[in-house]
């Protein structure tokens, strides 16, 4: 059998937990660090100071849609230039994508102090609340600079196979956020403003050990001079990638504002405590979405590169199969008892408790719902379906505004999470139907592929392979790689423990062919015997480029891409 699946799948099974275990891990303490605050606030300073934190919500998103848009952009861009052997592409990118954010950032961040007050009334700050906004919003817009940072740091690391110091960086950022939380509302007595100034200086904290990544020698993510990315990097390259994620973020701002301006109109302040509590659930549940997302967009980008489309479908099968497995427990618990949530806030009022129950059930099942947008939306984006992607994000937003609109006339309290719920199935509907997000998952998973085969790597199974490649390809060619690729690789492997490797044809668009050839582990055993990293040039005498590229943080592969068409 000349394509075998479950080699590749042995590939993209450890790639996806390399990339996604750091995510969750980062994830984690990013996300339970807003969580902390909002229990800090409740359990201390009551539902008021609570409401406070949904009113100045929309800023947080609208932060996330700066960094999704420069640093998923600029993260996808740089798997795809290391997936090309590019390494220089890879640093104009990553040059200017960090510009853009600074430059942006201090922009928003002078409007946003100049007009506080004006933009408070806007995002429906109350009588009673509006005190504990702006404390909380003014620490939180001066910090701007280091959340976009911190958030764009996450996607460009995992995708300069990084993906521990991502996670490293959210642990600090967490870590010294919850601590700042505890000591100031707890032990210090402070105002809501000291949860703010903790999530800033956490942020502050994981650009300083993303910092690390970058001083190295060997990274993708390096700064080059302006001249050089003049004319090579168009603006719209750069965050083509991130706007269908940004979209979403954007989508999220505006449905939060129509959110409290109808909760807090029906049942006032009380409404807004109901809606942070709401975020809070989200947040929990975006610990799984966003780990698959990371995971997903630089494994298919990477596969994208290189043409594999086998790569490519068992990568999205792997990421839908995960996210709802790992949902399901969470779901399951608060589908049958939301109560165990609602005692994290100490909520007395009887308002929130009758109302709340309910309301998390609906929120529940359209969190599962848009797990599953997530991931194909992620991966729609790593593989240059950016416009279906945005086109996607907009539907599921738009749906959701005129839902909040809509069901909120005939039931103000449940109008909201209704609408929720609706939008994320018609956003299912929408990719499953108009996009085909889910079309190739059946078997046989062939495509492109050629040769598709692995194991253990020794000479009787490489001998194996190049016998079975004779079906594919000549007998000058077969040679070629027993000299250049095979050959090499048999002498510089370790002889008592030897890596799993992958042997692989594929079939390219221009109807070339890419010999590839992995091995599982992070030792590069051919860097210095006799096949370095070059660029691709016209070579008339070989039939072949030559080039090295690291891959995944855990393989290397060497590829050679025939010149013939036969």
């Amino acid at each position: 059998m000349l394509v075998d699946h479950k080699c590749e799948y042995r590939f993209v099974n450890k790639g996806f937990i390399r990339y996604m275990i750091p995510a969750v891990v980062a994830l984690v303490f990013g996300q339970i660090a807003p969580l902390v605050d909002s229990i800090c606030i409740g359990q201390v300073l009551g539902e008021e100071a609570l409401s406070a934190i949904s009113t100045v919500q929309p800023v947080f998103y609208l932060l996330n849609t700066i960094g999704c848009l420069f640093g998923i952009g600029a993260g996808v861009g740089i798997s795809k230039a290391s997936g090309a052997g590019e390494k220089e592409r890879a640093g104009k990118i990553f040059t200017l994508s960090v510009l853009s954010m600074v430059v942006v950032s201090l922009i928003i961040t002078v409007l946003f102090l100049l007009f506080s007050d004006q933009l408070l009334v806007f995002l429906c700050a109350t009588e009673e609340n509006f005190g504990y906004a702006k404390e909380y919003y003014t620490v939180l817009v001066a910090g701007m600079i280091f959340y976009v940072m911190n958030f764009a740091g996450v996607h460009i690391l995992s995708n300069d196979n990084n993906a521990n110091l991502a996670m490293a960086g959210g642990i600090v950022a967490g870590t010294v956020n919850m601590v700042i939380d505890v000591v100031g509302i707890f032990f210090l007595h402070q105002g809501i403003w000291v949860t703010a100034f903790g999530t800033v200086f956490g942020m502050f904290c994981g650009c300083l050990v993303y910092y690390l990544h970058f001083r190295k020698p060997d990274s993708l993510c390096r700064f080059v001079s302006l001249k050089k990315i003049k004319g090579s990097v168009r603006f719209s390259e750069l965050i083509k990638p991130g706007r269908p994620e940004a979209a979403f973020y954007l989508t999220v701002t505006i449905q939060i504002l129509m959110i409290n301006y109808v909760l807090s109109s029906e049942i006032g302040t009380v409404g807004l405590s109901n809606s942070t509590v709401m975020d809070n659930l989200e947040l929990v549940s975006t610990i799984v979405a966003e780990s698959i997302a990371e995971a997903i967009i630089p494994l298919a980008a990477s596969y994208f590169g290189e043409q594999n489309k086998v790569g490519l479908i068992l990568a999205k099968r792997k990421a839908l199969f995960t996210g709802v497995i790992l949902f399901c427990p969470l779901a399951l618990s608060l589908l049958i008892y939301p109560q165990w949530f609602i005692m994290l806030f100490a909520i007395d009022n009887q308002v929130m408790l009758d109302t709340l129950p309910n309301s998390i059930r609906l929120v529940t099942a359209a969190l599962m719902l848009s797990l599953i947008n997530t991931v194909l939306i992620s991966y729609m984006s790593a593989v240059e379906k950016e416009a279906l992607a945005e086109r996607s994000q907009l539907i599921i937003g738009i749906a959701h505004i005129v839902g909040i609109y809509g069901f909120s006339r005939i039931t103000p309290v449940y109008g909201p999470w209704i609408s929720s719920l609706v939008s994320a199935f018609v956003g299912i509907l929408y990719l499953v139907f108009r996009c085909g997000s889910l079309e190739g998952l059946k078997r046989p998973w062939k495509h492109n592929a050629e040769m598709m085969t692995g194991g253990i790597a020794s000479e009787e199974k490489c001998t194996s392979w190049l016998s079975e490649a004779e079906a594919v390809l000549n007998p000058e060619e077969v040679i070629h790689i027993r000299e250049k690729m095979i050959m090499p690789l048999l002498d510089a492997l370790p002889k008592d423990k030897p890596p799993y490797c992958e042997f692989l044809i594929l079939r390219k668009e221009n109807m070339t062919r890419s010999i590839i050839f992995r091995y599982d582990s992070k030792t590069d055993y051919l860097k210095d015997h006799g096949i370095e990293e070059t660029d691709e040039e016209e070579d008339e005498e070989l039939p072949f480029d030559e080039c090295i590229r690291s891959e995944f943080n855990f393989s290397r592969r060497i590829m050679m891409q025939l010149k013939s068409e036969g």
